[in-house]
C-alpha cells in the first residue's frame, strides 16, 4: 500500500512531463523533470550583505584587458544584488569610481576603498583574466574570477571567498567572430556577473538548470 502510494505522485509527475516534453524538447523536458524533484530554491552561500552598505569593486589582473571589462561586470554584479538582496544599500558605482580616480587607487587592497566610501561590506572582484577569443575566428569567452566579501565594520575581517573559479561559456563548441562579437561579450559578461552574484540571494534552481543548458549548446 506504502509502495503505491509513493509510486502514484511520481507517475503523475512523468506523466505531465512527458507531456511538456513535444513543446519544449529535451532539454526543456529534463528542466521541468528536475525542477519537479528538486525543489524550486537554491539558498544564497552568503547573507551578509542584506541591510548593509555595500561596494562592489573589480579589478583587472595583467591578462585580463582593458578595464572597461571589469567596470561592466562592476555595474551588471551591482544591478544583480540591488534587484535581489534584500534591504542592501549599494554604494553607487559613480561614487567607487571617483575615489578609485582621485586616489590613484588599482591595486588589490580592497578594504582601502571600502574605508573610503563607508562601506559596510566590500564584496571585492579578482578578474585575474579574461578573453572572448578562442583564436582569430571563433568566440568563446573565458574568464578566472576570485570573489571576497570584507565585512568594513569588523575591521575589514575576509568573511566569504568564492573561487578562484574559470566560468567558460560556450563550453562546448564556438561562435564565429563574424556573429556579432559585441553582442557575444556582452551576453557573456552578463553571465558571468550572474554567476558570481548569485551568490549572495536565493534563486529558482530552475534558473541553474537554463544555464547549464545554455552552456552545453
Amino acid at each position: 500500500m506504502r509502495r503505491s502510494m509513493l509510486l502514484r505522485p511520481l507517475c503523475g509527475l512523468l506523466i505531465a512531463a512527458l507531456l511538456i516534453a513535444p513543446q519544449t524538447g529535451c532539454i526543456g523536458f529534463a528542466s521541468y523533470l528536475l525542477y519537479a524533484i528538486n525543489g524550486n530554491n537554491v539558498d544564497a552561500k552568503c547573507t551578509a550583505l542584506e541591510d548593509k552598505r555595500v561596494a562592489v569593486v573589480c579589478v583587472s589582473g595583467a591578462g585580463a584587458g582593458p578595464r572597461d571589462e571589469s567596470e561592466a561586470l562592476t555595474r551588471q554584479v551591482g544591478m544583480l544584488l540591488q534587484q535581489n538582496v534584500k534591504k542592501i544599500k549599494l554604494v553607487r558605482h559613480e561614487e567607487v569610481a571617483d575615489w578609485r580616480d582621485q586616489n590613484n587607487w588599482d591595486q588589490i587592497d580592497y578594504r582601502s576603498i571600502g574605508r573610503g566610501v563607508k562601506a559596510d561590506m566590500v564584496v571585492a572582484i579578482d578578474l585575474s583574466t579574461f578573453s572572448i577569443h578562442d583564436d582569430q575566428t571563433l568566440l568563446r569567452g573565458r574568464a578566472k574570477v576570485k570573489t571576497a566579501v570584507y565585512d568594513m565594520t569588523n575591521k575589514g575581517t575576509c568573511i566569504y571567498v568564492d573561487g578562484p573559479d574559470e566560468f567558460v561559456f560556450p563550453q562546448n563548441g564556438a561562435q564565429h567572430v563574424v556573429d556579432n562579437e559585441p553582442k557575444f561579450k556582452r551576453l557573456y559578461l552578463e553571465m558571468l556577473a550572474r554567476d558570481i552574484a548569485k551568490n549572495f540571494y536565493a534563486y529558482p534552481k530552475i534558473d541553474d538548470i537554463a544555464m547549464e543548458s545554455n552552456l552545453a549548446n
